[in-house]
């Protein structure tokens, strides 16, 4: 994972390289956490999603974007 801030435009922005964890079960049924790209892009708008997500988590814990 990497996140850098880039100041180099009017506005402020991040760039974010991440790896997708998907919480699911196992064949026995067993909860398990893997990488799975292919689950978490499921939906056409996967990243409007985390984009709002991410937003919504940040300013719930004393972010001001």
């Amino acid at each position: 994972m990497s996140a850098t801030v880039h100041r180099d435009e009017a506005t402020p922005h991040m760039h974010l390289i991440f790896l997708p964890v998907v919480h699911t079960v196992d064949k026995k049924g067993n909860p398990i956490d893997k990488l799975v790209c292919s689950e978490f892009r499921k939906a056409k708008d996967s990243y409007r999603q985390l984009q709002d997500a991410f937003y919504k988590y940040m300013v719930e814990n004393g972010f001001h974007l």
